[in-house]
């Protein structure tokens, strides 16, 4: 909201800037509208590209370290290519039909850049999966350690290679509650390796019955990214 009242106070500064240079430009009143509004509309791209740049400064600065040197850069100045990573997270946010998108793929596909990106686009957090458990539910000692509680209310939360969590009982709670209490006004993007087939056998009937009703599910091929392209984790 702040924003947005920023943009309408300097569109009205420029409005009057030009309101006086045009009074003395000999033009029509249709002319001089015209020209105010071109202005104005000027203005509000230029905020938009401000706000995009910023948003990806602020991603890179906080999750950046996910990601190879190629893709961060890449992300920071907004050169991403297109992959089928980022083709699928995009359909995903545009859609606003399933509140969870479950990315599947390799190594190298460009899952957690997709993801990053997506974060640039709507306000949120990334948790890795081996850190949920803590995160969700920390102890005293975990508390001790610097470890932050997740907010479950980020209108996008990220859960990053699902997969590689550490045994802990505090897991399966902490990523049903994940699943069961975002539904509402809120998006949750999971990348991992695992296959959508072995979800079931992994975590169980309950959550993979729960996964099924909430969530798109895309699987997308490996492109070895690593080290040629802009896709890389």
């Amino acid at each position: 909201m702040s924003s947005d009242l920023g943009i309408e106070a300097m569109i009205e500064r420029l409005r009057a800037t030009y309101e006086a240079r045009l009074a003395e430009s000999g033009l029509t009143p249709e002319q001089h509208e015209a020209a105010i509004l071109a202005a104005e509309d000027r203005a509000r791209i230029e905020s938009a590209h401000q706000a995009e740049a910023e948003a990806r400064r602020s991603v890179v600065a906080r999750f950046g370290h996910r990601l190879s040197d190629r893709a961060r850069q890449a992300l920071a100045d907004g050169s991403l290519l297109p992959t089928p990573a980022l083709d699928a997270v995009s359909r995903w946010l545009a859609a606003r039909k399933r509140p969870v998108l479950v990315l599947t793929g390799g190594v190298g596909a460009g899952k957690t850049l997709a993801a990053l990106w997506a974060l640039t686009r709507v306000p949120g957090d990334l948790v890795p999966a081996r850190e949920l458990a803590r995160r969700h539910d920390p102890w005293g000692e975990d508390r001790q350690a610097g470890v932050k509680p997740l907010g479950l209310r980020h209108r996008l939360l990220v859960l990053d290679d699902l997969g590689t969590e550490r045994e802990d009982a505090r897991f399966m709670p902490a990523l049903e509650d994940v699943l069961d209490s975002r539904q509402s006004g809120v998006r949750t993007l999971i990348t991992t390796n695992i296959k959508p087939k072995d979800i079931r056998a992994r975590y169980g009937d309950r959550f993979a019955d729960r996964l099924r009703e909430v969530a798109t599910s895309v699987q997308v091929e490996t492109q070895s990214m690593r080290g040629g392209g802009h896709a890389g984790q």
